[in-house]
């Protein structure tokens, strides 16, 4: 019985920073998951705001804008972002696409890693077949 005296201790000092690190990355993992969301959901208002412009340019200044207030004031922040405007179809009855790639700071995720992981979407919003355009 003696020779176990404080093997509890031990057992809890090795278990503890294991299960700290664990939920650590959980937390980490959720924060990117997160982020994934935001910039699908960006991609999603940008589109829809430049279908609702009436000119290419005016669909460009739109989406980035749409872009811009989606993603304001998010826990992290994109080291580079990259936004795409394709407005190569629009046209009556056409599509504007919009494309948004974000590299996440791990850090910034709660990982405490090194380095960045992008995060990328994209989204088309079609065209009204009657609308106007200049």
């Amino acid at each position: 019985m003696r020779s176990q005296r404080g093997s509890l201790t031990l057992e809890v000092a090795l278990i503890i920073p294991v299960f700290i690190g664990l939920v650590m990355f959980i937390a980490g993992a959720a924060t990117l998951v997160g982020a994934r969301s935001a910039v699908d959901d960006a991609a999603w208002e940008a589109a829809r705001a430049a279908s609702l412009a009436r000119s290419g340019t005016a669909a460009d200044a739109a989406a980035r804008a749409a872009v811009e207030r989606r993603l304001a004031g998010q826990r992290w922040s994109c080291l580079a972002e990259r936004v795409d405007v394709d407005v190569s179809r629009f046209t009556p009855g056409g599509d504007v696409a919009v494309t948004i790639a974000c590299d996440v700071r791990l850090r910034d995720a709660g990982l405490f890693l090194p380095g960045a992981a992008q995060v990328a979407a994209r989204a088309v919003a079609p065209l009204d077949r009657y609308k106007a355009i200049q």
